[in-house]
C-alpha cells in the first residue's frame, strides 16, 4: 500500500493494553455479577511517520488514511487468529470491521463534519459519551468522523465503531462503544416494579388512586420489559420509542400522588414527558 504511493513508513512505539477484560452487570448502578467477557486491545497511541519521495501532501493523506484503517483492522484480526480453533471461529470487534458489518447488514454509515454535524448525529444511535465525543471533535478541533446508524451485535458485545481523522494529517482515531447487551438491566427493572405493584397492591386499594396506579404500574413493567426484549432483538428504536412510553406512564404517576391534580392535567403531563424523553432518545439513546 505504502509502495504504490512511494511513500516512506517509520511504525514509532505504540503504547495501550492487551488484557482479558469481563462483564460487570448492574443493577440501579450497582455491580451485581460478573460474566465472562472477552480480550479486548486497547491501543492509544500508535505513532509513525510516513513521507513521501515527492513531498505531496496529498499523496502522504491518500497513505495516511488506509494505514490507519489497517491498524484498525489488526486490532481485532489479530485476537481473532490468537484465539480461533479448528472448531470455532473467534470474532473481534474494531472501528472499521463494525462499519463493515454495518454496511453488511445495510445501515447508513455517515461521514460527518461541521457542515452536517447536527443532522447527521440526529440519525446515530450512539452512546451520549461517544456522540459528545464526535461533537466535540467535530465543532472545536475541525475533525471529520465516520459513524454507522447503530449498534451491531457479535456474540457476547453490542456496540457501535466509528473513525474521528484530522483532515490536515490524516492522523485519527479508531474507536469502539459498546459493551455487553444492555437488556437485562431493563427486564430486571420492569420486574422489579411488577413485583412491588403486586406487594403494594393491598395498600393500593385503600387510596383514591389504587387501581388506576396499579394499572399504570403494569403498563411501565411490561413495556420496560418488552423494551428489554426488543433490545435483544437489536431494535434499538422500538426500545428508545418504549422507554420513551414508560417514563411518560411514570410521570402520570408521580403526577397522580400530587393533592389536587386531576387526572386530565396528569395525563397531559405524561404526554409532555413522553415526547420529552422521546426528543432526548433522537439525540443519545436509552438502549445500547
Amino acid at each position: 500500500m505504502v509502495a504504490q504511493t512511494n511513500a516512506h513508513y517509520r511504525p514509532g512505539l505504540s503504547v495501550g493494553t492487551y488484557r482479558y477484560q469481563p462483564w460487570v452487570r448492574y443493577v440501579y448502578g450497582m455491580p451485581m455479577a460478573l460474566d465472562a467477557g472477552g480480550v479486548n486491545m486497547d491501543l492509544d497511541s500508535v505513532p509513525s511517520q510516513l513521507t513521501t519521495h515527492n513531498g505531496s501532501e496529498s499523496k502522504r493523506l491518500e497513505s495516511a488514511q488506509p494505514l490507519g484503517m489497517l491498524k484498525s483492522i489488526l486490532g481485532s484480526s489479530a485476537p481473532e487468529q490468537q484465539f480461533s480453533t479448528e472448531d470455532e471461529q473467534a470474532e473481534g470487534v474494531s472501528a472499521v470491521s463494525a462499519i463493515a458489518k454495518a454496511q453488511a447488514e445495510g445501515q447508513r454509515v455517515f461521514h460527518i463534519t461541521q457542515d452536517n454535524l447536527d443532522e447527521a448525529l440526529g440519525e446515530v444511535a450512539i452512546s451520549s459519551a461517544s456522540r459528545s465525543d464526535i461533537r466535540r471533535a467535530v465543532s472545536k478541533f475541525g475533525y471529520e468522523a465516520i459513524v454507522h446508524e447503530a449498534p451491531i451485535t457479535v456474540p457476547g458485545w453490542q456496540g457501535s465503531g466509528y473513525i474521528l481523522t484530522d483532515p490536515e494529517t490524516g492522523a485519527g482515531s479508531y474507536m469502539i462503544d459498546g459493551g455487553k447487551n444492555g437488556a437485562f438491566k431493563l427486564i430486571v427493572s420492569g420486574l422489579l416494579i411488577l413485583m412491588v405493584a403486586f406487594l403494594a397492591f393491598p395498600l393500593l386499594l385503600a387510596s383514591g388512586v389504587g387501581l388506576v396506579f396499579f394499572a399504570l404500574a403494569l403498563v411501565v413493567s411490561t413495556t420496560l420489559i418488552a423494551a428489554g426484549f426488543a433490545l435483544l432483538e437489536d431494535n434499538v428504536k422500538l426500545c428508545n420509542a418504549l422507554v420513551s412510553f414508560a417514563m411518560g406512564t411514570i410521570a402520570v404517576m408521580v403526577s397522580l400522588l400530587i393533592p389536587g391534580v386531576s387526572a386530565a392535567v396528569a395525563a397531559m403531563v405524561g404526554l409532555v414527558t413522553n415526547a420529552l424523553a422521546s426528543l432526548v432518545s433522537t439525540y443519545a439513546g436509552y438502549c445500547r
